[in-house]
């Protein structure tokens, strides 16, 4: 029922007892919460303790009551509301979660914000300091939330299942390769295809739970969820992002989409509008240093659409870090995760440092709550497969 249509219990409303008519809009209301944080007593809103005490309220009168008491509800339980969200590499707060131009520019000015400027009309716009922290935490952090079912015997059991093998919903890396260059020296280029997998057969809701799938760099090997220590004050990766589901601030759901990401600690996360892809196409992941400190990020579909950012910072000096990866937050099943006969291939991978082809020796890793036996299959240095479960 989306809120739109909670209107049409108001007539009936007017006629019922108090206590069967709050009982209807707080179902109402809980029907449509759609993943947003929810926090409300109906019960003690005054206008409605006034309709059940005062009979001589007129029907007028209790009209805009329950009118009222409706729009809070749907304030309260927009996807919108401000909260922690999934992004590649952890939860942020939503306020600091920015969608871009294809083409755009961010001029990362650290503790003065970012400038973005457009890619058409070269206007531009600052974006402000995130007000707080970006966490690394196992769990949602929003506390109403939780991660949902549905009702079928199959995935009552899968989630037993689950619960047996781990303590917890599937949230962060689940399984991944990395390689860190010779050195500590910084790659100037990570350049290769991955293919869109078979979709999952079920998802948790239009706005709840998402799946990335993504080449990426950083500057540091601390990985969420995972790494034994904080994400360092100067932390940032790069990435191309297919995604599934839409749980996070760039929409989405139960399609494939692709944007490309620039997340950071402090200065919050920027990602290019999304392209809906589909299953079998070979996307272009393409990481390119164009400068000292700048990088060129771009996610392009097989008939040459890019979504693409270019980002100008410092810390982007260096990015000696490497990865495929998967990741996922607030997945309590696997029937959330592409079916286990799908698999993810990473083809014609190809990293270049100071002008030259580094051949890279990856080491692939699994989270120890690893919810479906996710793992990455080294073929070759060029060559990386994703199995699922």
């Amino acid at each position: 029922m989306p809120p739109s249509r909670a209107l049409l219990i108001a007539p009936s409303y007017l006629h019922m007892p108090y206590a069967i008519s709050h009982v209807l809009l707080i179902y109402a209301v809980e029907y449509n919460r759609r993943g947003a944080t929810f926090v409300a007593s109906f019960a003690s809103l005054p206008c409605c303790a006034a309709i059940n005490l005062l009979s001589s309220f007129t029907m007028l009168q209790r009209f805009v009551c329950v009118m009222l008491v409706i729009t809070m509800a749907a304030a309260l339980v927009s996807p919108h509301q401000p909260r922690y969200l999934p992004v590649p590499g952890g939860w942020m707060w939503s306020t600091c979660i920015h969608e871009v131009e294809p083409g755009s520019h961010i001029l990362d000015l650290e503790l003065a914000g970012a400038v973005v400027t457009h890619p058409r009309d070269g206007s531009s716009r600052t974006l402000p300091l995130c007000p707080r922290p970006f966490l690394r935490q196992s769990a949602n952090p929003n506390p109403s939330e939780s991660p949902r079912l549905s009702s079928s015997t199959n995935e009552q059991q899968q989630q037993q299942q689950s619960r047996a093998s781990a303590t917890r919903p599937a949230n962060g890396w689940q399984a991944w390769t990395q390689f860190n260059n010779a050195n500590n020296v910084t790659f100037d280029a990570f350049l290769g295809f991955f293919d869109v997998p078979v979709a999952p057969a079920k998802f948790p809701g239009q706005h709840f739970g998402i799946l990335y799938l993504f080449t990426g760099l950083q500057n540091d090997a601390w990985v969420p969820d995972y790494s034994n220590y904080s994400a360092p004050p100067g932390f940032d990766i790069i990435q191309p992002v297919l995604q599934y589901g839409g749980g996070s601030s760039n929409g989405g759901g139960e399609y494939w989409g692709l944007a490309s990401w620039y997340v950071t600690v402090g200065a919050g996360a920027v990602y290019s509008k999304t392209l809906r892809v589909n299953t079998g196409d070979a996307i272009f992941g393409n990481m390119t240093r164009t400068g000292s400190n700048s990088w060129y990020i771009a996610g392009v579909t097989p008939n040459g659409t890019a979504t693409d950012i270019t980002v100008t910072r410092n810390r982007l000096v260096s990015q000696a870090w490497a990865f495929c990866t998967l990741e996922v937050y607030d997945l309590a099943s696997c029937a959330y995760f592409p079916p286990s006969s799908s698999q993810q291939h990473y083809t014609q991978l190809q990293l270049v440092a100071s002008g030259t082809k580094v051949t890279a020796n990856w080491e692939p890793l699994v989270h120890p709550n690893n919810l479906c036996g996710s793992k990455m299959t080294v073929s070759s240095p060029n060559t990386v497969t994703l199995t699922f479960q």
